[in-house]
């Protein structure tokens, strides 16, 4: 299947290039992409349901409107890409660094966040309801109009958080750094 998209694959060095668009109707669901390194790769809008990332070094990918539900993508280092609109539902993104990343309303419901590293991003109007972020860190993050309905969110660090147009209700909070986080 991977042979029928638009891209390089180097197998000697694992990489991934391409500046071109993939088309919206690319289904790479379920593919095997661990512990790749992909640059400057465009999957806006395609199904990427199911596959596997985990340890890939993600830099400049545009995800935007992909789906990504059920996807693992554990231990990620994600750098200056764009996210908004996809959709994560229940997908694994723990340990993962996710630095200057667009993460617009993204729906990362029922997502396993647990140990993730953020920073320098922001997660307007995304949907983190029923998510765990247990042990997450967060530095440098927006947070307006995000729904933390039920998330499990012990033990993270939220501190210097602007949370007061986010939902919280239902969530778990035991253990959090809350020092200087507006919620109100």
């Amino acid at each position: 299947m991977l042979g029928m998209v638009l891209f390089s694959y180097q197998d000697t060095n694992a990489h991934f290039h391409c500046g071109q668009p993939f088309a919206p109707f690319v289904n790479l669901s379920t593919c095997d992409l661990r512990d790749q390194e992909l640059f400057q790769v465009n999957l806006s809008g395609a199904d990427l349901s199911g596959a596997n990332f985990s340890g890939d070094i993600l830099k400049r990918v545009d995800f935007s409107n992909a789906t990504l539900s059920g996807a693992n993508l554990s231990g990620v280092d994600y750098f200056q890409g764009i996210l908004s609109g996809a959709n994560l539902r229940g997908a694994d993104l723990s340990n993962a660094k996710i630095e200057e990343v667009a993460i617009l309303a993204t729906d990362f419901s029922n997502a396993i966040l647990k140990g993730i590293n953020i920073s320098n991003l922001s997660a307007e109007g995304s949907n983190f309801s029923g998510a765990d972020l247990s042990g997450a860190i967060i530095k440098g993050a927006g947070f307006l109009n995000v729904d933390f309905t039920g998330a499990n969110l012990s033990g993270i660090d939220l501190s210097e958080i602007n949370l007061s147009t986010s939902k919280l209700k239902d969530a778990n909070l035991s253990g959090a750094d809350l020092t200087k986080t507006s919620l109100l």
